[in-house]
Parts: structure tokens; sequence; C-alpha cells
């Protein structure tokens, strides 16, 4: 699963709640719907499988369409594309979606398109359409600014921070957080093995899981990144392990990203995000995320890579390649 996977769960739960409470209303679309790669973001096969599912539904004369954010577009705004009968798509310079022609496909803003390799701008503005679908997208202003408030404050505090902890040359870096924020973990480590071209060891974890064997990787050249938890009863979990670890004394630098203006164990660095002492989790995730992001992009700069373009033997790609759909045998259904 993606780093989106804890957010979909605790998305899902509030949204549960608030149906629950009568807050939201449900609606029935009407004909069945499929998602294709749950909240799966970039690089996971996604394309080739909705391709190969299309041609499987229009085989079988069933009619379609699909959502898609629309990689590579021109255009801007909303767009419903009608090509022709069969099955769906969004021809309008779409590299993804000129693959599925025929049909009609709704497009997200070209804002959410990146054109960096790494995609940092497209893992923000999918965690915030997700927690919008999720939630509710009249709720989600104040909320929205509130976080952007947060992100621009992390940026301006903390990008000499981060470039300053780029330069002191670790050799590992272990990303580690609880519920959601483990998978917050495995997209900072993913960045950083981008950025780097596999320059730099990274890994992640839960700070629970950390404890057994993933705890012997530490040395005097390992960066512990811990993102705390808002949730008081998941964060004493969190203090413990960075109790723990600078009881240890084996790693080069302990660093705690946190929501609330609270005393660290001693030898411990810190990234406060202003203004987020009552924010929920899910309301982190890209003001945790910008902190890693810039230390990533510092690495790679370090190391003389560009960061448009890091992986220098190309075998590594802004979008998959090599994914082939199987044909399933009768037998095998």
């Amino acid at each position: 699963m993606n780093p989106l996977t804890g957010l979909y769960a605790a998305a899902t739960a509030l949204r549960n709640t608030l149906f629950d409470r009568g807050v939201l209303s449900s609606q029935r679309l009407q004909q069945p719907v499929v998602s294709v790669g749950n909240l799966s973001v970039g690089g996971s096969g996604k394309t080739p499988f909705a391709i190969a599912l299309g041609e499987l539904l229009k085989a079988r004369g069933i009619r379609f369409d699909v959502l898609s954010r629309g990689y590579g577009r021109k255009t801007r705004g909303v767009l419903i594309v009608e090509t022709g009968p069969g099955w769906v798509c969004a021809n309008a310079g779409i590299d993804e979606s000129n693959s599925m022609a025929e049909g009609r496909a709704i497009l997200l803003p070209e804002e959410t398109n990146d054109q960096s390799f790494v995609m940092t701008s497209s893992f923000s503005c999918m965690t915030y359409a997700a927690l919008a679908v999720l939630c509710g997208i009249d709720g989600m202003q104040a909320r929205v600014d509130r976080i952007a408030q947060a992100v621009e404050a992390v940026i301006a505090a903390q990008a000499h921070a981060m470039r300053t902890l780029a330069g002191r040359g670790y050799e590992r870096v272990v990303y580690l957080g609880s519920h959601i924020f483990k998978g917050l973990a495995r997209e900072a480590a993913l960045k950083l093995l981008e950025l780097t071209d596999g320059g730099m060891i990274a890994a992640y974890d839960s700070p629970l899981g950390f404890r057994h064997g993933p705890k012997t990787m530490v040395n005097d050249r390992t960066l512990v990144v811990i993102f705390l938890s808002n949730d008081a009863y998941t964060r004493r979990y969190d203090m413990d392990l960075l109790q723990e670890i600078r009881r240890d004394g084996k790693a080069g630098c302990v660093l705690a990203f946190s929501g609330r203006d609270e005393a660290m164990p001693a030898g411990v660095e810190r990234i406060l995000v202003p203004s987020m002492q009552d924010a929920q989790d899910v309301d982190l995730l890209i003001p945790f995320i910008a902190g890693p992001q810039i230390f990533a992009f510092e690495a790679a700069i370090g190391r003389g890579l560009s960061p448009d373009k890091p992986n220098i033997s190309g075998i590594v790609n802004r979008v998959v390649q090599g994914v082939r759909i199987h044909a399933i045998s009768s037998h095998e259904r």
C-alpha cells in the first residue's frame, strides 16, 4: 500500500461518523464503481491496468467512464471529453488518457501536474483531493487554508535547517511514524531514494515495528526522523521511542516533527509546525512532508544530481514502464 493508505483509513472513519450522525447524506450513483489502485500515487501500474480493464469491458459491450487526474494535460479546470462510442478517455493532450481513446474523463486542474521527476506537488494535491472527496468538499476550505499556512511557515522557517542537515553527510535515514504517519514515512523515504539516485539508504517503519530488526541499521552516520502524532495516546508511544533512541546513543541525529509545542528528550532536534497543536493527524500530513522533501532536494543538489532527473542510468521513470497485464485463463478464475 502507499502513503495515502493511512489517510484513506482515517478519513473514511471520519466520513462514516458524519454519515452516522446525519451530518452528511449519502448519494448512490446510477452505475457500479470500480476503483483502480485504491489511492495509489504514481508508479504502481494503474494506467496499464485501467487500459486492460477498459478493453475487457469494451469487449463485453459495457459502456463506462473514467475519472482521471490527467497526467501531462495542457488544459485547465474540470474537463469532460466525449470522443466517440466505446470506452472512456480524454484526448486533450493527456499522456495516459490518450492510451484510452474513446470515452469521457474528469480531470483535475493543471496545477496538480508536476514537472519534476519526484512529483512532490502531486502528492500534496492528491492528498488534498482525497481528503475533500472522503470528508466532503463543502467543509474543506478552512482546513485547507490552515494547512497551507502551516506549510508556508515550515518552508520559510526550516528550509535553511534542512539544507544544513543535508550537508552533514548522513549515509542512512530512517523515517518513523504511527498509523497514517507510517505511510508518510514511506513517502519521505521514497523521495530520498529517488532524489539521491539510491545514494542514501532510506528506510521507514512504525515506532513499534522499528524496535525489532530494523533498529540494527542505526549507526553514527544515521539520521532518525519521527513524525509525532497529535493524538495524546499514540504520542506516548512515539515519545517512548524517542527516549529509547537517545538512550541507545547510536544515531548521528534524531529529529522530531511535531504539531505540539512540547519539550523533547535531551539531544532530540525538533521541527515545530506552528498553529497546528489541536489539528487532526491527517491535517499534519502535508506540513510534515515539506521538511523531508526539502531535505531530499538538498541532498540531491549536494550530490551533483538534478532534482528533475536524478536517475542517471534512466532505469527509473516518472511514469512506470514495463508493466504487463497478463490474461487470466478460465481455469484460473
